[in-house]
């Protein structure tokens, strides 16, 4: 069992806010970052928003315009 520490359940917090589509500003508030690049390394997505996100990109073109 993993050694639960104030780190990683700021982790897991951060992560789990990020993966329900909270936004960074308010994650950063809650959880006390005051910059975005500390915010980063203590957000991990999962792979199931990325999916998610990636299907609401318009498809790109595949022909040339006529």
């Amino acid at each position: 069992v993993a050694k639960q520490t104030f780190h990683s359940m700021r982790s897991t917090f951060t992560s789990e806010m990020a993966n329900q589509g909270i936004a960074p500003e308010v994650r950063m508030k809650m959880t006390g970052h005051k910059k975005e690049d500390v915010h980063a390394l203590y957000t991990h997505i999962d792979l199931a928003p990325l999916r998610a996100a990636m299907k609401t990109i318009t498809p790109l073109q595949t022909e040339a315009p006529e």
